[in-house]
């Protein structure tokens, strides 16, 4: 039997799959310092761009 997972966003019941871990930033942005960190980088929900770079 598998464990179930509820979603914290809809309240949706999910099944182990949901346990796919997923950061919001990748780790090259945690590498540059907060004060560059402006300049440099644009991200949404969906998309990292880093020195012009897609992440």
């Amino acid at each position: 039997m598998m464990d179930m997972v509820t979603c914290p966003c809809c309240g949706k019941e999910l099944g182990e799959f949901a346990l796919d871990v997923a950061f919001k930033r990748p780790e090259p942005f945690l590498r540059i310092p907060n004060d560059e960190r402006d300049k440099r980088c644009w991200y949404s929900n969906d998309l990292c761009v880093i020195d012009g770079r897609h992440h």
